[in-house]
């Protein structure tokens, strides 16, 4: 009962001073609604990346350039032994390409080759990625599937054919819905559409794009735009079953060791890849949710000055209770709850605004913004831990005071 009664006072106090609270309870109201909301962007974004690795292929291997310690699961500092392998494309060769595809454990390999150069038509233009891969792509990535036409082939060699993603279409024919046989352009030289590709529908969203923008050509045709570099990004490797994974992972890494030093490779898999991405996005929410926080501070600094004006405006009723019986103790737990009672209703308000913002970037953009009850929870509990921070030297004033002098003031 005692505590339900300083609750009560505690609304009382602070309705009787409303204006003032209010600016105290939207500053934390703009921290809670911030944390949340970059939280729930980061967690959306994490889901939407797991959504596309995994909606890739499976059993996928990945040889990239660059060393990253994947062992220590520290992505931030000191894995990198040479930044500037990394997008290098002068390390991985084709000669690994095919020693790879002798591997134990291996079902299919694909080179990725980036080739300079924009797709376009006599009258429009496309933001497309060209890729010089091979025809065993279409079987490591098996998240790609052929809409109209085909994919290309090793009976392709000496003919300029070009497998090409929605965007590609969008761009260059519009509505247009089935542009197999169509010509396209890079440089001066001339492709024919042979194949279509399909979105794919187990890839997320936000990430969709890169699937859509893609442009593939041969190997060949790719070195020979990169004037006779092959210039490999990526090898994409197909393990026989997921048992196979983990074993075929050490083959590839000893057998890439033949050719390469140490440190100018790495082999993921998909397992690791998302742990990879995983703990970037972890990263980048802290940092971005940590100056989302300085909003808390303002709104717990606004607390204190709420409650070091009702101390003042309240020191004769605290001389009154002193002198009827009551505690520093009590003094104390009543202004503490004043103060929490504050942080609580902003981080209440702040937790609706979240949800709103949550749902306006659902409705208005491709990415789903993920709130858990965890976040909720967290953001709960900072309110308190900010109520009581900035409430307890307000609050142990009000237990300090003498009851005499208390009893003094008009």
């Amino acid at each position: 009962m005692t505590y339900f009664w300083l609750i009560k006072e505690a609304f009382t106090s602070l309705w009787r001073h409303k204006l003032r609270s209010f600016f105290a309870v939207v500053g934390i109201m703009v921290g809670i609604a911030a944390v949340i909301v970059l939280v729930s962007l980061g967690k959306g974004v994490e889901k939407d990346v797991t959504k596309t690795v995994e909606g890739i292929g499976t059993n996928l291997i990945v040889v990239i350039s660059g060393k990253l310690d994947m062992e220590s699961g520290n992505f931030g500092q000191g894995q990198m032994s040479n930044p500037a392998n990394f997008i290098s494309g002068d390390i991985l060769k084709r000669e690994d390409v095919d020693e790879i595809a002798k591997v134990e454990g291996v079902k299919a390999v694909a080179p990725i080759a980036l080739a300079p150069g924009s797709v376009t038509t006599a009258a429009k233009f496309s933001g497309a990625m060209i890729i010089g891969t091979n025809p065993a792509m279409q079987e490591v990535m098996t998240g790609f599937s052929i809409k109209y036409g085909r994919f290309i082939s090793a009976d392709d060699a000496d003919k300029r054919y070009i497998v090409v993603g929605d965007m590609v279409r969008e761009q260059l024919f519009e509505d247009k819905d089935n542009i197999v046989g169509e010509k396209i352009s890079i440089g001066k030289d001339e492709y024919e559409i042979i194949g279509q590709l399909d979105k794919p529908k187990d890839a997320g969203q936000l990430f969709s794009s890169d699937y859509d923008s893609m442009a593939l050509i041969l190997m060949d045709e790719a070195k020979r735009i990169n004037d006779g570099e092959d210039k490999i990004m990526r090898i994409a490797i197909s393990a026989t079953d997921a048992n196979a994974v983990a074993p075929t992972v050490e083959r590839i890494k000893a057998n890439m060791l033949e050719r390469h030093k140490d440190d100018e490779f790495s082999v993921l898999t998909q397992e690791q890849m998302l742990d990879m991405f995983s703990s970037i996005i972890g990263l980048l929410t802290t940092a971005v949710s940590a100056i989302g926080a300085i909003s808390l501070i303002v709104g717990g600094i606004g607390i204190s000055s709420v409650m070091f004006m009702s101390v003042a405006d309240r020191t004769r009723e605290i001389g009154v209770r002193k002198a009827i019986g009551a505690t520093r103790g009590a003094i104390m737990v009543q202004f503490l709850i004043e103060s929490v009672v504050l942080s609580l209703f902003g981080g209440a308000l702040g937790l609706a605004v979240a949800l709103l913002t949550n749902r306006i970037i659902g409705a208005r953009s491709v990415l789903e913004p993920v709130l858990t009850s965890g976040v909720i929870v967290l953001a709960l509990g900072f309110c308190i831990g900010v109520g009581v921070l900035f409430g307890l030297i307000p609050a142990a004033r009000a237990a300090l005071k003498d009851p005499v002098e208390a009893l003094k003031q008009e």
